[in-house]
């Protein structure tokens, strides 16, 4: 049986086990469902600017194949259709993609929410603060210092007040919380974002209640996100689920079920934490989601970038097990950008289409789970501008970033999102430097060696001088051919270094790190690095790394400090713990069994 029809049997299996119709049937389900997916997008991602731009990420693809009711009441009562986009931190926030209808008042009302809950961490007695009070009378216009609990040491007061005071302050402005540089330190604009997206989900509900004639019975929701994107997506399904009535998953008298998440590289803060930023800093630098994903979760699928070192971009793991059945999480090749997309084109040497398998691989689960995406194979014919963007261009000695994709991870192996996975993939990269550094040093010696045989020295017997006074043998159209031989062996040479004298850096933090005390990790990717005979890689390893892969950007954005690795990295990550995940833990018979009926 080919992929497209095993996906079409299971998602045709999910539909019937959630009382959703699939074209004609002969049992009506009892009642409407309301379909809604929510899409965070990555840092910096801006739908419309992106479409602009050519630069579109994998959540705004799968935005726009998403299919919603463009008339009302909707073609089919049983089954309604939705969605809502929701840009990246540090991009221009679009109410209309976004769903609420004011964005200030969603600012108001999200920063008012985080910063009661970071105020009401506060000691008792410290009443009479005048920053207390300040922020008293601006967020919340009550008193509450009768619920405060924490205790906090003494010296951290202030830092905890301007917090709570200043990151209020920053969601209600436009400049200050779209701004890149205040999103990437301070996550500013995440309030906004995440009650804008609660804003549309109540005022779609609302709208479908009447609708027609048929009783809303079900609400279907799916989210997708990409980096900060993706943990704020799963910060939306804690949301979702917080609302509802108390120990259920029902939400206004309605069943509500998220039938499936899909993250593309999670993130959830800049960097590691530091005192002395927690000290400096009086904005929160992570992205609160919760922990784990939520229990009732359904489905879920978070493609991790296996070759992203970037302190920028640490990973954010949702937590897979036993209790999970239908919840995947695994490493695919390429950085960041090469998982979610929106690279420009000039920021790719040769491809940069390696995310278009992540972004057929994110499709297909979603159209499985149960997600009303038309099945893949049919989607040029109901849209061939839609089709176009997930259409793969590019192919290199013979073969897709798709086909190099699926070959690579067949080869390489280590999918799984632990330590040992992320080293794996790491020493592969190392190994590849390792045999580009051994031909780029043989070719600079055979350059070298050469321009030395073509150079004339001043008094030698080849020199003009030497032949003016008598002691040269070469007559003038050998020394002519022989000066454009040297040059043409000097532009190569410059050639050679414009393209792939960067590893001559890779060589220096070598030989820097070997003679330091690093990590295990670290000491393994030397190790690759200095051995004696570097066994050769496979060429659908190589083809990939060599093609798609564009780590020269990532590295290009690491810090430049002469003392920081850019090269012999591992990526660091987040295990969530499920001992302190909020809301309903995970249930392994609700994922697989299938819905009650009515």
């Amino acid at each position: 049986m080919s992929n497209a029809n095993l996906d079409r049997a299971q998602a045709i299996s999910t539909r019937a086990s959630q009382g959703v119709g699939n074209g004609k049937t002969a049992v009506l389900p009892c009642g409407a469902t309301l379909h809604i997916g929510f899409f965070f997008d990555g840092f910096g991602r801006n739908l419309e600017e992106d479409l602009r731009n050519d630069r579109l990420s994998n959540v705004g693809r799968l935005f726009l194949a998403h299919p919603y009711d463009q008339s009302y009441p909707p073609p089919d009562p049983f089954r309604q259709l939705q969605k809502f986009y929701i840009s990246g931190l540090g991009a221009t926030f679009d109410a209309s993609l976004g769903g609420g209808a004011a964005v200030l008042g969603a600012g108001l009302k999200g920063m008012a929410s985080k910063a009661e809950g970071n105020l009401a961490e506060l000691p008792q007695g410290t009443a009479t603060d005048t920053a207390v009070e300040a922020g008293k009378d601006m967020l919340t216009g009550k008193n509450w210092w009768e619920r405060l609990q924490r205790n906090l040491s003494h010296g951290n007061l202030a830092k905890a007040v301007v917090a709570a005071v200043v990151t209020a302050g920053a969601e209600l402005s436009e400049t200050i919380r779209d701004n890149p540089l205040s999103a990437e330190l301070f996550k500013t604009g995440v309030d906004t974002r995440l009650e804008s997206a609660f804003q549309a989900f109540n005022d779609a509900i609302g709208k479908a209640r009447t609708a027609g004639d048929v009783q809303l019975k079900r609400l279907a929701i799916s989210v997708y996100g990409f980096d900060f994107g993706a943990t704020l997506a799963r910060a939306f399904c804690h949301k979702l689920f917080e609302a509802c009535e108390p120990g259920s998953t029902r939400y206004q008298g309605l069943e509500l079920e998220v039938v499936f998440a899909g993250l593309f590289d999670a993130v959830d803060r800049s960097m590691q934490s530091s005192i002395v930023l927690e000290y400096l800093l009086p904005l929160v630098n992570r992205v609160e989601d919760g922990e784990c994903l939520p229990g009732p979760v359904k489905a879920a699928l978070h493609l991790v970038a296996a070759h992203e070192v970037r302190g920028t971009r640490r990973a954010r793991l949702i937590g897979t097990g036993a209790l999970t059945p239908r919840w995947e999480e695994r490493l695919v090749p390429g950085v960041s950008d090469d998982v979610g997309g929106g690279l420009r084109r000039e920021d790719a040497p040769h491809s940069r289409e390696l995310h278009l398998a992540c972004l057929h691989e994110m499709y297909r689960a979603a159209y499985r789970a149960g997600v009303p995406f038309p099945q893949l194979e049919v989607l040029q014919q109901q849209d061939r501008f839609v089709a176009s963007f997930y259409t793969s261009n590019d192919h290199i000695n013979g073969t897709s970033a798709l086909a190099a994709s699926t070959r690579y991870r067949a080869r390489a192996g280590a999918s799984a999102a632990t330590a040992k996975g992320f080293l794996a993939h790491r020493r592969l990269y190392i190994r590849r430097l390792r045999l580009l550094w051994q031909l780029y040093r043989e070719q600079s010696q055979a350059f070298a060696q050469e321009e030395a045989r073509l150079e004339r020295p001043l008094l030698g017997h080849e020199s003009t001088l030497g032949r003016l006074l008598g002691q040269g043998s070469e007559s003038m159209a050998q020394a002519e051919r022989r000066d454009t031989a040297l040059r043409r062996v000097r532009a190569n040479q410059a050639q050679l270094r414009k393209t792939h004298g960067w590893l001559e850096d890779v060589q220096r933090e070598a030989e820097r790190l070997k003679a330091g005390f690093n990590t295990a990790e670290e000491q393994a990717l030397l190790d690759e690095w200095f051995r004696a005979d570097t066994p050769s890689l496979s060429f659908d390893i190589e083809d990939l790394l060599e093609y798609f892969l564009t780590d020269r950007q990532m590295i290009s954005q690491l810090q430049p400090e002469i003392t920081y690795p850019k090269y012999f990295l591992v990526r660091n990550f987040d295990v969530p713990d499920p001992t302190k995940t909020q809301g309903l833990a995970p249930d392994p018979l609700g994922q697989v069994m299938p819905r009650k009926a009515c």
